[in-house]
């Protein structure tokens, strides 16, 4: 019997270092680039992953965009739009649960601008030679248009999660809670 009790604990430990060795890959998120309004994460999040928003001190409007993106974050397509401003308490946390691999991206932008003569051709802005403007803009139809991103004015970074404080005080935390089972 003490035989068997001994070969449990060995098969027990052998799991044990199994799921260890599995661990997930650090997020490691960071700023798109200098002065940018765009944080993502360093590496890719694979299809299963759960990442967590919290946000508080919202101003009215306030919108955080979720999307995935490539290896330097070109051909970013929006996933998620979740409003953060709560009247009550303002703050709330969200889970949402990626649907496909890549890097992670994320902005905050303001209320949108209503505006008069929605659908007329505009004029080409100075954003849109940055690679995710057209995303940035995307989550709007019809008569809103032309949200104000959101400036980041401190950031932390830690090894699953980024907490930025962007202008107006409003504060956003994204954290990946947990991986995909392989």
């Amino acid at each position: 019997m003490h035989i068997k009790y001994r070969a449990l604990s060995w098969i027990l430990l052998c799991l044990v270092a199994t799921n260890a060795c599995r661990a997930a890959v650090p997020t490691d998120f960071a700023l798109l680039g200098d002065g940018s309004s765009i944080v993502w994460s360093t590496a890719p999040l694979n299809k299963g992953d759960v990442v967590e928003l919290h946000a508080f001190m919202a101003p009215p409007g306030t919108i955080v965009f979720l999307a995935v993106c490539g290896d330097r974050c070109e051909n970013a397509h929006v996933v998620k739009i979740i409003s953060i401003y709560r009247p009550s308490a303002n703050n709330m946390t969200e889970k949402y649960t990626l649907e496909e691999n890549g890097h992670l991206a994320f902005w905050t932008t303001r209320r949108p601008r209503e505006e008069l003569n929605a659908g007329g051709s505009k004029a080409i802005s100075q954003d849109s030679r940055n690679p995710v403007a057209g995303v940035i803009h995307s989550g709007f139809s019809g008569l809103y248009t032309d949200a104000d991103v959101m400036q980041i004015r401190k950031s932390e970074i830690d090894a699953d999660s980024v907490k930025v404080r962007f202008d107006g005080g409003c504060y956003v935390i994204l954290s990946r809670i947990s991986t995909a089972s392989p």
